[in-house]
């Protein structure tokens, strides 16, 4: 008797075991590649949005630092392209190359900001957060004037994960951009830039 249900037991459990791995196999296959990053792989973001014009710092004003707005510098069209490879889990480095245009009654002012970029992602699938920062130089344009402004660009982002090859969402940085001259003729011309940048974005993994 002991035999026989030893018997059935040992029956019951090689015909479940199959089901049981089909399902755990599944489980794995659902979120494989998309609850974290690993050392290697690699993120092309494409984003596209809006620029404002948030105030400028006068710190070497004759009556003394001074906040003033931009006049009437409109709110104005940005956008780029991010590379970055993973380095460690969720952590990646890489660099984006920017641009931006905003105008005003008659002048347009032109800026492409190019940094580079650490990244660190938590996720909560289908869902992931990045926050990163942004460290580099700033070409600017306006009129005949061409200079090189350094630039900061702390921001973050929420996407949505469409598949395995495609995130789409959000992002928020601001743009800190001192223009500082400690001596000389522009000295009393030192400024920091303060801008906010909101973006659709689009994500390839590969």
């Amino acid at each position: 008797m002991i035999k026989k249900i030893l018997t059935i037991l040992l029956l019951a459990t090689l015909i479940c075991f199959p089901l049981f791995s089909k399902d755990d196999e599944n489980v794995t296959d659902e979120y494989e590649g998309i609850t974290a990053y690993s050392q290697g792989q690699q993120l092309l973001t494409m984003t596209l949005g809006g620029i404002f014009p948030l105030f400028n710092i006068l710190p070497q004003a004759p009556t003394g630092s001074v906040i003033e707005d931009f006049g009437t510098l409109n709110i104005g069209v940005a956008g780029g392209i991010k590379w970055g490879s993973f380095i460690r889990d969720n952590l990646s480095l890489g660099a984006e190359i920017a641009f931006s245009f905003e105008t005003t009654a008659n002048r347009t002012l032109n800026m492409i900001p190019i940094t580079f970029v650490t990244s660190y992602y938590f996720m909560a699938y289908p869902f992931e957060f990045p926050i990163y920062i942004g460290t580099g130089a700033a070409i600017s344009i306006i009129d005949d004037y061409f200079r090189v402004i350094p630039i900061i660009k702390p921001g973050f982002g929420v996407y949505w994960n469409f598949n395995d090859d495609w995130a789409f969402g959000l992002d928020v940085n601001y743009w800190f951009m001192p223009e500082i001259y400690l001596w000389g003729d522009y000295q009393d011309e030192s400024s920091i830039g303060n801008f906010l940048h909101a973006s659709l974005s689009a994500v390839y993994h590969f």
